[in-house]
């Protein structure tokens, strides 16, 4: 296996393109479990370029190769954010692993994604003559797939900025922590002059991807919050097609999706 160690992100873009079978690695802690085959690596655990957290007046900007710890101990961070990755792993996987690996894996199961699917986060894609930003949801295309071709690589994530009054996240596991879940949920909302006003919703782990349907969100834009315990039975069904869970080794459909409405009740029932 040859193994290719760019300094900076210039030359990392330079050596993708030239080197278009090779994979990407920065920390490695999903690549490795699947065993991956390959005869080329580009290592980007080193490139600094990658590693900024900054923000200007309207979004927050994370670079693809921050950890985990390297997140938890930014204060730009939103902590929903910072939430979800207090329960990824045990302490030397969150040292090493990435959020932006964490979304290239593009698993269902990803601790990161239900949050960033709610909050918006924009991707950006870099190549040797353009850049590309994606929202998220357009970026992850199914299970690992991507709409990232062989010459590109995740530079960073951009959250838009945002005040909630209610937030709301949830990892259902075998363990509290240091486990795939099962299922999880995220519920952000903001409440004005008794008014529902802004509504975030996902779910993780019960379909090919992330599940956020911002047309059901809208529906109920504008509800005053007193009648919202009336709607939601209507709610609850309005996202029953949507969540299809599978039976596996970590558990089984009927007990996924029974906790994915109960968190969902749960959420809509404390928001005040």
């Amino acid at each position: 296996m040859v193994g290719l160690y760019p300094k900076y992100l210039e030359e990392a873009v330079e050596m993708k393109y030239a080197h278009k079978e090779a994979k990407l690695y920065a920390g490695g802690t999903d690549w490795m479990v699947r065993h991956a085959e390959c005869n080329q690596l580009l290592f980007l655990n080193q490139i600094q370029e990658l590693k900024v957290i900054n923000e200007d007046t309207d979004n927050i900007y994370i670079g693809s190769g921050c950890t985990y710890f390297e997140l938890l101990n930014n204060d730009l961070v939103p902590e929903i954010l910072k939430e979800a990755i207090r329960g990824i792993a045990a302490p030397a996987i969150k040292n090493i692993g990435t959020i932006g690996g964490n979304i290239c894996n593009a698993s269902p199961a990803g601790d990161t994604l239900p949050i960033l699917y709610a909050l918006g986060a924009k991707v950006e894609v870099i190549s040797v003559d353009k850049n590309k930003i994606f929202p998220i949801e357009d970026f992850i295309l199914g299970v690992r797939k991507l709409l990232l071709n062989d010459t590109e690589i995740l530079k960073r994530i951009i959250i838009q900025k945002h005040e909630f009054s209610n937030t709301y996240y949830q990892k259902v596991g075998a363990r509290k922590s240091q486990a795939l879940s099962k299922a999880s949920f995220v519920g952000l909302a903001n409440i004005q002059e008794g008014k529902l006003v802004d509504l975030r919703i996902a779910f993780g782990s019960v379909a090919s991807t992330i599940i956020r349907v911002k047309q059901i969100e809208e529906k109920y834009i504008d509800i005053n919050i007193k009648e919202l315990p009336s709607h939601i039975g209507e709610i609850k069904a309005d996202y029953d097609s949507y969540i299809i869970p599978i039976d596996d080794q970590r558990s089984t459909a009927s007990y996924r999706k029974a906790v994915c409405m109960n968190l969902l009740e749960d959420f809509l029932r404390k928001l005040k």
